[in-house]
Formats: C-alpha cells, sequence, structure tokens
C-alpha cells in the first residue's frame, strides 16, 4: 500500500471520528455501526474504490491502444540523455 492510500485512509477515519464526537457533543446519536451495517458499508466502499481504480487504470482495449502502450513501453526502456540526467556530475 503506498502512502497516498495511507494518508487517504487516515483523512476518512479522523473525518468520520470527527463526525462523530461532533454528533455526540450536540446530544445526537453518534454515528451507529452494527456488523451489519459496516458489513454493507465496507462492501459499497469496496466496489466504489473498484470502480474508480478500473477507470482510472489505463486499459487498453484496442489493437492501436495496445500498440501506442508498447511503443511507449519500449521508449521508455531507451534513456536519452537531455543533458538534465547528470545534475550531480554538472555541479562538482
Amino acid at each position: 500500500m503506498n502512502e497516498v492510500s495511507k494518508a487517504i485512509i487516515r483523512l476518512i477515519v479522523t473525518t468520520i471520528l470527527l463526525v462523530n464526537a461532533t454528533l455526540t457533543a450536540k446530544g445526537i446519536n453518534p454515528i451507529p455501526f452494527d456488523a451489519n451495517t459496516f458489513t454493507e458499508v465496507a462492501t459499497q466502499v469496496a466496489a466504489a474504490i473498484a470502480v474508480i481504480w478500473s477507470w482510472w487504470k489505463n486499459n487498453n482495449i484496442t489493437k492501436a491502444a495496445r500498440y501506442t502502450q508498447d511503443s511507449l513501453n519500449e521508449l521508455k526502456k531507451i534513456r536519452v540523455d537531455d543533458g538534465e540526467a547528470n545534475l550531480e556530475e554538472q555541479f562538482k
């Protein structure tokens, strides 16, 4: 799990706790979570994350898209030195 994912999870948990604390301070029942509710919410969140991830992920379905991705991967293998790669050596 990368740092961005961990940060988002911490933000969500903190937000839930803040909302819960605010509701308690106002005399309103805090967010009720029983096992069934938690399971439903966790399933919905997991489904939403899967949808967002699959939408975000580069899905090369067409032949042209696969060819373009293969070409890009080949270009990434070739290192082109544009003078910015060795900054440490330039400033010695």
